[in-house]
């Protein structure tokens, strides 16, 4: 019997002392040790260094001439995170990242645990403990921790009914403290996709104070996510004034799907109006949208005839895998093609110059051109230069980060 058969009874009959005190001060002590090497631990700052200063440095002194380079110029956050992630976590490697975010208490993790059919994923977290968790296709049932000191910890069930519900109660010790996330692995997961659920980046009615802090820390952990479903509780009405906010500030990479939750608590007429005119706001405030549907986690069911659901999978599904040395080989190739053109235009220049010269008759004119063909050829020279340093220090980037990939 695969331990999935069991698991609405294990929830069921789980004592909220499931560990004693001793044993819930060992796990904490096993969450906060260093198991990494130094040498690993300065290979990772490194490689972060790397990404978060070297990098931008190279490519700002080559130049940002157009609207393409400034663009990848201004997403290399999400590039760096990314990597980072897949360095950290190789189970992440050659996979596409399907994040699921939204608002405290909107029901990501009982949607996930619907729309997986696998039970594992604990509910009703409370805000201070919610840790972002990546379900990933494995061989067998598994639960690990990963560490803010990059350590893999095994997990039972109820240590992370422990992580989940009782320590901060108890201790008032936040996990997600010690923990960077933690990682499910299922055969009945979807094959080349990792889901990720993340914390709610709103503090319920009365947590004062931390609402940045979760801002940061959802924004963080959807930064690694290639395609995102959003979550929304359908009693909000429309999507709601901070979740737009929100998801300009996320800047998806690709355009997302929003989901109202809950919506068996609602008739069709509601539903139907919630979602066109959703479907309206989000036109107008210019956020890139697949689309607007409604579904229910408690009856595994999307509504008003769609299936938009499992069509947003399935595209993500198909999608070309995140490859740290395909996306910073196209973005080299970026910049080596700005060089190009730039080139191009100032070799149709000084031709233009040259032919101009020959024809003309009048001195002063051309020795206005001879002026001009001189500060291009200056150019032409400078371009030269800035493109074999350009190649020399990504060359030497890349030697320093290629055991990462």
């Amino acid at each position: 019997m695969e331990v999935f058969d069991n698991l609405d009874e294990f929830y069921e009959n789980l004592d909220e002392s499931a560990l004693s005190d001793d044993d819930a001060l060992r796990l904490l002590g096993r969450l906060c040790s260093r198991p990494k090497t130094k040498d690993e631990r300065i290979g990772y700052a490194r490689l972060r260094d790397r990404l978060s200063n070297w990098l931008p440095d190279i490519l700002s002194r080559s130049g940002l001439g157009d609207e393409s380079l400034k663009q990848a110029f201004g997403n290399l956050g999400h590039l760096a995170a990314s990597i980072l992630e897949n360095a950290r976590l190789p189970m992440l490697r050659q996979k596409t990242v399907l994040g699921i975010g939204g608002a405290f208490s909107a029901g990501k993790s009982r949607f996930l645990n619907a729309l997986t059919g696998v039970e594992c994923l604990p509910e009703n977290q409370g805000p201070s403990t919610a840790i972002g968790t990546y379900l990933v296709q494995g061989p067998n049932f598994s639960i690990r921790a990963h560490t803010r000191s990059n350590g893999l910890e095994v997990l039972s069930m109820e240590e992370l009914q422990t992580i989940s519900h009782q320590f901060h109660d108890a201790y008032k010790i936040g996990f997600a403290d010690v923990l960077h996330k933690l990682i499910i692995t299922s055969p009945k997961f979807f094959p080349n996709l990792v889901l990720l659920d993340t914390p709610g980046y709103t503090k319920p009615s009365g947590d004062n104070g931390l609402e940045a802090v979760d801002r940061r820390i959802a924004r963080e952990h959807l930064k690694n996510s290639d395609y995102l479903m959003w979550l929304v509780d359908i009693e909000s009405g429309v999507v709601t004034d901070s979740d737009i906010v929100f998801l300009r500030e996320l800047n998806p990479k690709n355009p997302c799907l929003v989901i109202f939750n809950k919506a068996d608590k609602k008739s069709s007429e509601d539903i139907l109006n919630v979602v066109h005119q959703s479907e309206e706001l989000l036109r107008l405030k210019g956020i890139p949208c697949f689309g607007v549907t409604a579904y229910s986690s408690a009856d595994k069911e999307e509504f008003l005839g769609k299936s938009l659901i499992p069509e947003y999978i399935g595209l993500a599904s198909k999608a070309q895998p995140f490859s740290a040395r395909k996306e910073l080989d196209a973005l080299a190739q970026q910049w080596l093609k700005s060089f190009s053109v730039q080139k191009a235009e100032i070799d149709a220049d000084l031709s233009t110059i040259e032919d101009a010269v020959t024809h003309s008759t009048k001195v002063l004119a051309i020795q206005g051109m001879l002026n001009s063909y001189s500060s291009l050829s200056r150019n032409s020279s400078k371009l030269y230069y800035d493109e074999k340093n350009f190649r020399k220090d990504m060359n030497k980037f890349f030697s320093t980060i290629e055991r990462n990939f």
